[in-house]
């Protein structure tokens, strides 16, 4: 969850401890619920997009994460 954080302050927008643990809690969530997707193929960046768009983040800041 830190590097969440990082990346966040790295482009000027901050991330709390909080709502990064949320982000990545529940981005872990949905990449069980997607496991029927080969190789995972955007699943988890597909789940970063959603869920920065739904804590009020531009959905744009989950395509800089890199896993």
């Amino acid at each position: 969850m830190v590097e969440l954080v990082l990346i966040a302050a790295s482009l000027g927008v901050h991330l709390g401890y909080l709502r990064a643990f949320a982000i990545g809690g529940l981005e872990a969530l949905l990449g069980n619920v997607l496991f029927f997707v080969p190789f995972e193929l955007g699943a988890r960046e597909g789940s970063y997009y959603v869920l920065f768009g739904l804590f009020g983040l531009d959905p744009q800041l989950a395509c800089t994460r890199r896993s």
